[in-house]
Formats: structure tokens, C-alpha cells, sequence
């Protein structure tokens, strides 16, 4: 609740001061037309991250609070790359990947099934934009909106893993299901080209199609877990130790 009311303030404060878009006197407008709210309104708050106020500023389409992408990716160390033939958009940050396309209202955290946030990604002058949701929902990291309009994105750097132990339940083309020790919740690994796997007792490399199910091991994963059942994260080391 007081997120949403902070993001309806910086609402307020964005639209306070407006640049409208192209003026052109002698368009002739359509009085029967159907009208489609699609301006945009630029303001005075930032986009602050890492306690850096990033060059793009925030803006506001069809009243949803939007941010430029690559510079909150970039501030929070994730690396954009954007492939012009699909029009796909990848943020990469160790074993972390999110997928996303302007105009799809379709967020992809690794591989689990694409997010809809309610509103999709758009280019705006050469940029993209997502919801400021995407922060908090996608990139799983905390924000506010301080007293001046300012949204204030708070960056650890890097994340701390986190880690379980458990048995292999069932391996599948998308997951590795372990069933977690003194936890009644399995968990689902997204094992990535960037996961670690090995055996405790020597210093052989595995991959992924050497698990199998009743192999006991330890996992250290990503603190970032989807709110699906059951949750999954992105594995950065896989120890098999039986």
C-alpha cells in the first residue's frame, strides 16, 4: 500500500511539470475519432540508483510511472544487450538473465513462463522504458520514492548467495527439483552454461545431464525466487555429495 501511494505521488509530481509532445498547428484532427490517451509527461524527479541520479529521467505513459532501462540495469550491474533482429532485449548479471520485447507485456526471469506487469516495455527516443514495477517485480530489488518525487532504487552489490541442502526429487528439461532438508517446500534450480557442478570428494566438473534423482547435494543459489510453487531461483554451484 504505501508503495502505491509513493508511486501516485511521483505521479503527481512528474506530471506537475510537463514537456509536451511535437505541436504541429496545422494537423487536422478527426472529431469522431476514438480517443486514446497516449501522451507522455516528463518532469523534474530522477531515477536514483547506487546513490546516483542516472541521466535519463523518469516519465510518466498513460499514468504508470516509467523508468529508462539500461541505465537502472547498468547501475545495478546487470549488462544489456539488445538483438535487432528479434527485438529482444537480455540483462545479464552472473548467472542472472531477464528476457523482455518492447510492446510484449511479457517479463522473462530466467526460464521460468514469461510475467505480464500490466503494462509492456516501450521505446521512447532511441529508449527503452519499463513500469517501475519491473524493479521490484523482475529485478526483485527493493525501491521507494523519497519526499521529493525521486524513486530510489537501493543496489547490494552483489548478491549474496544463498544455500540448501536436499535431494534431487526430478530433473526435467527446465528444472532440477530438490526436495529441501528440514524445509516441507521443494525448490526448482534453473542450472544455467554458468553453473557450477561438482562432486565434493574431487575436483571433476559435471553438467547438468550427469544429475540425477536421489543424488544428495548442497546448492548454493540466487537470494532471488520467484513467488510460484514451487519457488525457483537460478543455482550458482551444485556440490554432489553423496
Amino acid at each position: 500500500m504505501k508503495k502505491t501511494i509513493a508511486l501516485t505521488l511521483a505521479i503527481g509530481m512528474i506530471s506537475a511539470t510537463t514537456v509536451f509532445a511535437e505541436y504541429n498547428p496545422d494537423k487536422v484532427v478527426d472529431p469522431n475519432a476514438e480517443f486514446v490517451t497516449t501522451s507522455l509527461t516528463l518532469g523534474e524527479p530522477d531515477l536514483i540508483v547506487g546513490g546516483n541520479a542516472v541521466e535519463v529521467k523518469p516519465m510518466v505513459l498513460d499514468n504508470e510511472v516509467m523508468v529508462p532501462l539500461r541505465a537502472l540495469a547498468e547501475g545495478l550491474g546487470y549488462e544489456v544487450l539488445w538483438d535487432g533482429d528479434t527485438q529482444m532485449v537480455t540483462l545479464v548479471r552472473g548467472a542472472h538473465y531477464i528476457t523482455l520485447f518492447p510492446d510484449r507485456d511479457e517479463y522473462t526471469f530466467a526460464r521460468m513462463a514469461p510475467m505480464p506487469l500490466g503494462t509492456a516495455p516501450k521505446i521512447i527516443d532511441d529508449r527503452t522504458f519499463v513500469p517501475a514495477k519491473f524493479i521490484s517485480d523482475i529485478l526483485q530489488t527493493e525501491y521507494n520514492v523519497d519526499e521529493g518525487g525521486n524513486i530510489v532504487v537501493a543496489y547490494e552489490s552483489p548478491l549474496e548467495a544463498v544455500s540448501l541442502k536436499g535431494t534431487i526429487k526430478e530433473v526435467d528439461e527446465y528444472f532440477v527439483l530438490i526436495d529441501v532438508d528440514d524445509n516441507d517446500m521443494d525448490t526448482a534450480l534453473i542450472v544455467t552454461e554458468e553453473t557450477s557442478i561438482r562432486h565434493i570428494r574431487n575436483k571433476r566438473m559435471y553438467y547438468r545431464d550427469d544429475l540425477q534423482p536421489g543424488m544428495n547435494v548442497e546448492v548454493l543459489h540466487s537470494p532471488a525466487m520467484t513467488f510460484s510453487i514451487p519457488p525457483q531461483t537460478v543455482a550458482f554451484e551444485i556440490v554432489l555429495v553423496d
